[in-house]
């Protein structure tokens, strides 16, 4: 039998029971966000008025004897019901109180990250940007995000790294093996349609962005089919650019599923890895996809894990 265990610590407070908690972690959004809901009291004292916003958190989860560290961040919001609720952003919570440095660049993605956030330990491609200009006004995690917007790029914290750079490159997630379901074995509840190549109309817009900040385009697919916009750096010819278009279109419009489905607590993963589809009633639907989020959650209802599915991988 298969026990659970947690370890959360919350500023001073350490948790080794929990009523519920639910991490949402997706590459599509530049924060993690946690809830964790705990009894109204801990050793006689009324926890809402003794845990502050700032307080640093960390949430272990697993299955005895093994737990594995599934967040780390801050307390962004404490709700004195009943049990009471801990909302919880990850590191980028401290960049929303932080002020940026007013600037107009030229230079590297990554030069700029560290105006922006001095010191910061950073995954960043080799980007050049030219008079990207940052107001000082709003905050640091409001510059990253028109960074994002901008360039097209996927931008987020894996533990205290930051990561800045082209979809699904992400190092851990690259690195990382491929995690199994089976749909007849390790999976509760798929929401899962299998589609078809025809079954998708699909139209690629694809942007290439040059040092010298002028842009290439090209386009792909299915004249009345819904937009996609990509975007690629220094690839300097219109048939380079058409080449990745067309090759990004065959892994969008595929045979193979769209959804998400709902496992254990383990098999562990996170976005941007590579799921592998299996169902033994249908062994040619078999697939690997990149996971695009991850809901987790812990409590008195169990251990399970959410993943929706992203675009299949080769």
């Amino acid at each position: 039998m298969l026990i659970l265990q947690c370890k959360i610590i919350i500023g001073k407070y350490v948790f080794n029971h929990v009523n519920h908690v639910q991490i949402d972690s997706s590459r599509a959004t530049l924060v993690d966000t946690a809830i964790i809901r705990l009894p109204q009291k801990y050793n006689g004292e009324y926890l809402a008025s003794k845990i502050n916003t700032g307080d640093q958190v960390e949430i272990h989860l697993g299955y005895h004897p093994d737990m594995i560290l599934e967040f780390t961040g801050y307390v962004s919001e404490i709700r004195p019901n009943i049990p009471v609720e801990i909302l919880c952003q990850d590191s980028m919570y401290k960049l929303k109180q932080q002020k940026p440095s007013p600037v107009n660049h030229t230079g590297t993605l990554k030069s700029l990250l560290q105006i922006l956030v001095p010191g910061i330990n950073a995954e960043v491609p080799d980007i050049n940007l030219k008079n990207f200009k940052v107001d000082g006004k709003g905050s640091v995690a409001y510059a990253l995000k028109k960074i994002k917007e901008s360039y097209g790029l996927d931008v987020y914290f894996r533990g205290d790294t930051l990561f800045a750079g082209l979809p699904l490159s992400d190092s851990a997630a690259v690195n990382a093996d491929k995690v199994v379901y089976n749909l007849q074995k390790n999976v509760i509840n798929p929401r899962l349609n299998y589609r078809k190549v025809g079954d998708v109309k699909l139209k690629i817009k694809a942007i290439s962005l040059l040092p010298n900040n002028t842009k290439l385009e090209a386009t792909t697919g299915d004249e009345d089919g819904a937009l996609k916009t990509l975007h690629f750096y220094n690839l300097s010819t219109k048939a380079e650019l058409l080449v990745q278009a067309e090759e990004t279109l065959k892994h969008l419009k595929y045979d193979g599923f769209e959804g998400s489905l709902l496992g254990f607590g383990a098999p562990y993963c996170i976005h941007g890895q590579v799921a592998a589809i299996e169902d033994p009633r249908f062994e040619s639907r078999k697939g690997n996809h990149f996971i695009n989020r991850t809901v987790t959650s812990f409590g008195t209802g169990g251990f399970r894990r959410r993943i929706f599915l992203g675009r299949r991988a080769s």
